[in-house]
């Protein structure tokens, strides 16, 4: 896994064990579960990271339409969805989940284990102003006076282009794409203010490494929680 949502956690400094469980909702029992599958003790963080997967049956009402004895009828009924994400954890400090439908896995961890977890929201103007050594390959921007007022532009080191450059560089960043070296890999990824982020290189990282990039390159720039509103 090396992509997905950020969020902060609140927590003890522990991993997560098995749990398998349910609720009942209008007489009808929905179950739900968290499996943890790996863990990483060969990264240079302090913890334990831990990878698993999660999965949680909610109720989702269905309109169905027939036609009976010569009319078109409604009807809603309640069938079962079931949700799923995998999920990376940093003990104490993160959760990641895949993305945005994953974030039931905050319930669960809240209904279980007395966590609090919330989607992250990421400085990406101050990053980009950091990074700007660096290849810029993508930037989304917003809350800028002119022609140009918000927008996604996308090429070769994008801050420095002759007719959007100036207007990047005077807005608020809520995506960025970065191209540099990290550790002696060429290193490739995409970020969203609200929380994503996606590592395309190097291919051959695993879900241990992705937390340990995580924290020494993107928990600085954590502001706080995400207004979803």
């Amino acid at each position: 896994m090396k992509a997905g949502i950020v969020g902060l956690l609140d927590a003890p400094n522990e991993t997560i064990d098995t749990i398998h469980n349910s609720t009942i909702q209008e007489g009808i029992e929905y179950r739900y579960a968290i499996e943890p599958s790996e863990t990483f003790d060969d990264t240079d963080l302090p913890q334990t990271v831990q990878s698993g997967q999660a999965a949680m049956e909610v109720p989702e009402e269905v309109e169905q339409i027939e036609i009976h004895d010569g009319e078109i009828t409604s009807n809603t009924n309640v069938q079962t969805e079931t949700k799923y994400t995998q999920w990376i954890l940093i003990p104490g400090e993160l959760i990641i989940v895949e993305d945005s439908g994953g974030q039931f896995m905050y319930d669960l961890l809240s209904v279980e284990l007395n966590w609090e977890a919330h989607r992250a929201e990421l400085d990406l103007t101050k990053m980009a102003s950091d990074y700007e050594e660096t290849q810029l390959w993508k930037m989304g921007f917003y809350d800028h006076f002119g022609t140009a007022q918000k927008g996604v532009v996308y090429g070769d080191n994008v801050i420095e282009d002759q007719d959007i450059g100036h207007a990047l560089g005077e807005s608020q960043i809520n995506q960025l794409g970065l191209q540099y070296e990290y550790e002696g890999n060429m290193t490739k990824l995409t970020l969203a203010e609200s929380g994503y982020v996606e590592l395309y290189q190097p291919s051959e990282f695993t879900s241990g490494d992705f937390a340990e990039y995580l924290v020494e390159e993107v928990d600085d720039y954590i502001v706080g929680v995400y207004d979803e509103e």
